[in-house]
């Protein structure tokens, strides 16, 4: 009877409190930061916000999934992009598709079932399907303390990618889609915030605060033909008054263009060409760095 009281004495809280956190649930919001490093000389940085939002259901193959949303900002999900449809098993694995209307949500070239996550694993487990190119050791299975409740935390390790850490119910903490993506060449990308109806994480971090739009010095901008398949316009209205550039963004939240605007321009024509069709975001950004308009673009 001694050795069961002391054993019990010893056991790890994540045990005692014991309860699986599901990461599909309705209200959930990843909110992304990505910086983008440019060498040049001076070297200089940007950094983007961007959100993932999961509401809804959709019924596909006769299996339940949750709806996934991607946005630059947090508001109604009637302004936000759908991206595609997320399930988890009861064993706590994790599966994704991108929707299948004509856009790409660049994330997978195809409409299949693929595996995010799994949270079943233990220690010296080795998970293959997430990256196909580089599969992932368990290095370490932790606990997080999280709103007063224990959450399983695994830690990755893989000689070429370094370290991957997951949190059940949340995911990768370098975010939503990115449990073990290779890292992108002068860029970083970092979970900054998860919220959903029960808890925001970190505690101290305003989820609800990213990616609020700025006094804009550009009035009446639109874009058209959009959707496009070669070029659209974007139309300034009242002409820019001082030099901007012009970000474009997959769905991703990851800078893949960058285009100067003179001042007193009425219009810029863009080149769609070499894009895939799917969906893209752009940024008129000042030369001090504060965003002034932002918008999204489709490419049929």
């Amino acid at each position: 009877m001694k050795k069961i009281i002391l054993l019990l004495l010893f056991i790890s809280p994540l045990f005692l409190n014991a309860q699986k956190h599901s990461l599909v649930k309705d209200y959930g919001v990843w909110g992304m930061m990505f910086s983008h490093f440019e060498p040049d000389d001076p070297p200089s940085s940007t950094t983007n916000f961007i959100y993932y939002i999961m509401y809804g259901d959709t019924l596909i193959s006769n299996i339940d999934y949750k709806k996934i949303y991607v946005g630059l900002y947090k508001d109604t999900i009637n302004t936000q992009y759908y991206m595609g449809a997320m399930r988890e098993d009861s064993l706590g694995d994790v599966y994704f598709r991108c929707s299948n209307d004509q856009f790409n949500c660049s994330i997978y070239n195809d409409t299949l079932e693929h595996l995010l996550y799994s949270f079943s694993l233990q220690d010296g487990d080795t998970l293959f399907g997430v990256n196909p190119y580089y599969p992932l050791i368990v290095k370490k299975i932790d606990s997080v303390l999280i709103n007063g409740e224990y959450r399983k935390k695994i830690i990755f390790y893989n000689y070429t990618l370094g370290n991957r850490e997951w949190i059940e119910g949340i995911g990768s903490v370098m975010g939503l889609f990115y449990p073990a993506k290779n890292k992108v060449v002068e860029s970083m990308q970092q979970l900054i915030c998860y919220t959903d109806s029960n808890i925001t994480w970190p505690s101290n971090v305003n989820c609800n605060g990213l990616g609020i739009k700025e006094n804009t010095r550009i009035n009446n901008l639109f874009v058209y033909p959009n959707p496009s398949t070669e070029f659209t316009y974007i139309n300034f209205g009242d002409n820019t008054k001082v030099d901007f550039d012009l970000y474009i963004f997959n769905s991703l939240g990851i800078k893949i263009k960058t285009f100067r605007i003179s001042k007193n321009s009425k219009q810029y024509k863009l080149d769609l060409r070499n894009l895939n069709p799917g969906i893209y975001f752009f940024q008129i950004v000042s030369q001090e760095g504060k965003i002034e308009y932002s918008g999204k673009l489709m490419k049929l």
